[in-house]
């Protein structure tokens, strides 16, 4: 009889839960007592084939779920509600357990039948790892667990944490599993704790009851997910009382406002490279506390500004389409510009210092449309043009002979895109274009729709990345392919524009939208939840090729224009640059 489910979250770690899952096999309690639920949180379909290709070999009792990538949250209460065990038992997908701890769980429960009861494990880094200073810190007065400041039997729900916790399943059903809102691993278990705390529970500790983290970390792998800590510490700042919160969010905008004015720029890069150097050598704990606070700190105040975004986002969608539309007004009136029909485009003023010339256009960023259209084509079937704008894109795929809708929220655009639909002089097995006037996260298609989605410098006004594409991945059929070109950040580009605008004779500002590139990096991991990424490049693009234009007359800059983007791509590829720019092939995640 079942006795014990053991509920193991997992995303993209084929290798490392297959060791989580042998030391399964090497415990002192029955196999017929216990069973093992792992959620795949979303992983890419070669991953969810290779553990499913080792789970018959191990000889346990496992069921294998899988669901769209929601997070660890989601994974954990889709393992609780299947088990059929009175104790459900929560390990992480890279916590290598020694043989007793199944047993010891479950003798603290069988002797504690109390149903508000519940036990904490030791968990501590691999001893097969070389446990470096830094990863020591993080583990004694780091932000990694604080199992050492435990004093007596009880950890108090302050410590619920799930790495190596169980309870009765009664328990978690009466009173309320994971919060689904936190879509990352960082404070969706203190909330549950607190919850549970509220209704009695009484959290023990048992030392020997030990796991082994089996995850080499470095200050430069664990930035993104303290970025995550600090966004998801805004969801909690919401749902548990004050006098609980982690102090840095007590305050939010004075914790930023603070952490601008001490730790500008130059100084933290300077302290973050001693760190980097200092970080297997010697333990730097306060130093390490400043960067990793600076960098939740950074999360933090992405989130305040997606949720600020949020609650205006109408208003800000107007502004964008206002100001789209004076663009479009303003340099149509000059000629065609290449935004609006690639193959007639010419020569539009000098108003705007990347578009001004098809020319240099199709030196920057000729590649990537090129590309972009043969995939479209390669694919064939139906083609979604996400964010049309005038229908440069739309237009060109409808010319290879492909079935093509085009959607853009701008009336005046999709106008235009109208205007140059009819009078496209390339009649000869021309496709079927449709174009679309309306808001992206108000349209609806019927599921699997579309054979492609392309997308053009669009993705990144979405604060709500993660809804638009759970929709529209929908919309797309098994294996069904997202093309996209955008941008990851805009510091090298307002730099650009900046410089641009003191050498140019127009000191007309370009406005950039409130929301631009407001979620950085993020974007691509997001777009992985949904996409298995089958190509990725990133450039720097136009802030390079604007400041040759400014410095450089026209006869030199078209002969090296092409040589700086080649080595704008060897920089990016070999990460002595970041590049703001990226192209992208995805393929849908199976469900």
């Amino acid at each position: 009889m079942i006795k014990l489910s053991v509920v193991i979250p997992t995303y993209n770690k084929p290798e490392i839960i297959k060791m989580t899952l042998e030391s399964l096999g090497k415990q002192t309690l029955s196999k017929n007592q216990f069973e093992v639920m792992v959620i795949d949180d979303g992983s890419s379909v070669k991953v969810q084939r290779q553990i499913k290709s080792f789970l018959p070999s191990l000889n346990l009792n496992i069921s294998f779920l899988t669901q769209t990538h929601k997070g660890p949250a989601a994974a954990r209460n889709k393992g609780i509600k299947r088990a059929k065990g009175k104790i459900v038992l929560i390990i992480n997908d890279d916590t290598i357990i020694t043989p007793s701890l199944f047993k010891r769980h479950y003798d603290f429960h069988r002797k504690n039948p109390e149903e508000n009861f519940g036990l904490l494990g030791y968990v501590t880094w691999h001893p097969g790892l070389e446990i470096t200073p830094f990863m020591y810190w993080l583990e004694h007065g780091g932000p990694y667990f604080s199992f050492h400041q435990i004093k007596g039997k009880e950890a108090g729900w302050q410590r619920f944490w799930t790495c190596n916790i169980s309870l009765k399943r009664s328990f978690l059903l009466k009173n309320g599993l994971f919060d689904e809102e936190f879509p990352y691993a960082a404070w969706e278990d203190v909330e549950l704790g607190y919850r549970l705390g509220k209704a009695g529970l009484r959290l023990f500790y048992d030392k020997k009851a030990l796991g082994y983290h089996y995850h080499p970390t470095t200050l430069k792998s664990i930035k993104d997910k303290m970025e995550r800590s600090g966004e998801s510490a805004l969801i909690l700042k919401d749902k548990i009382s004050y006098k609980f919160l982690p102090p840095i969010v007590r305050h939010p905008l004075i914790t930023i406002c603070l952490d601008k004015l001490l730790l500008p720029r130059p100084i933290f890069l300077f302290l973050e490279k001693i760190a980097l150097m200092a970080e297997k050598k010697v333990n730097l704990a306060p130093l390490f506390d400043i960067i990793l606070l600076h960098y939740r700190i950074k999360g933090m105040t992405r989130g305040l500004k997606i949720k600020e975004v949020m609650k205006n986002y109408d208003k800000f969608l107007s502004e964008e389409k206002r100001e789209w539309e004076r663009i479009e007004k303003e340099m149509s009136r000059k000629g065609v510009p290449c935004w609006v029909d690639l193959r007639q485009a010419n020569m539009v003023g000098k108003d705007s210092f990347w578009r001004e010339d098809p020319r240099k256009e199709k030196i920057v960023r000729g590649e990537e449309k090129k590309r972009l259209i043969e995939m479209a084509i390669g694919r064939k079937g139906r083609v979604l043009d996400l964010g049309c704008g005038s229908g440069w894109l739309s237009l060109e795929l409808a010319r290879e002979g492909l079935e093509v809708i085009g959607v853009d929220a701008s009336p005046e655009r999709i106008k235009i895109a109208n205007e140059f639909l009819r009078k496209n002089p390339y009649k000869k097995n021309f496709g079927k274009l449709t174009y679309m006037q309306a808001d992206i996260n108000k349209i609806e298609f019927p599921e699997g729709y579309f054979d492609t989605i392309v997308v053009w410098d669009t993705l990144h006004h979405f604060p709500n990345l993660d809804q638009i594409l759970v929709k529209y991945s929908s919309y797309l059929k098994p294996q069904g392919l997202l093309v996209v070109f955008d941008h990851i950040g805009n510091r090298y580009l307002k730099l650009a524009q900046k410089v641009h605008r003191f050498f140019s004779e127009s000191k007309r500002k370009e406005k950039i939208i409130p929301y631009e590139d407001i979620l950085g990096k993020e974007m691509l991991n997001i777009i992985s939840k949904y996409f298995q990424i089958d190509f990725l490049e990133t450039k720097l693009c136009f802030p390079v090729s604007a400041a040759l234009y400014m410095f450089l007359s026209k006869d030199i800059f078209f002969p090296v224009l092409p040589l700086v983007i080649k080595l704008d791509r060897i920089l990016c590829r070999s990460r002595i640059f970041t590049g703001e720019y990226f192209f992208l092939k995805g393929i849908k995640r199976e469900k």
